[in-house]
């Protein structure tokens, strides 16, 4: 099995496109169709954030989420790993790649202590 590196490369060749698309969802910037279309908040983000990536797979070396943005809504990281599931079984040739930011991952470990 190859690295991210490798996998990376190798779509950005076959796809000839060094597009990045950005999957960091803000509750607020939803639009009121797909606000409409859900009895919840991270329902919601889940159809509006894969019908992104349907739309831009052909278009996309990579999927990159930002683990805070989906952090910040209830229910969020549930339908982060789903959407992550969506995207490895729709478009397995696409990598994808999770970020945090450095008060996230602070966040983590000191929330790790507290439970360790």
């Amino acid at each position: 099995m190859s690295g991210f590196r490798e996998k990376l490369a190798k779509r950005q060749r076959m796809a000839r496109t060094l597009v990045c698309v950005g999957l960091d969802p803000l509750a607020e910037k939803m639009p009121e169709c797909v606000r409409k279309r859900s009895q919840t908040i991270a329902g919601g983000v889940y159809y509006w954030m894969s019908g992104i990536v349907s739309a831009t797979a052909p278009y996309a070396s990579m999927f990159k989420p930002q683990i805070a943005h989906w952090e910040a809504i209830d229910g969020g990281i549930k339908k982060l790993k789903d959407l992550i599931a969506f995207i490895h079984f729709s478009f397995p040739d696409i990598p994808v790649f999770l970020t945090a930011s450095v008060e996230t991952l602070l966040a983590l470990r000191d929330s790790t202590r507290l439970h360790a």
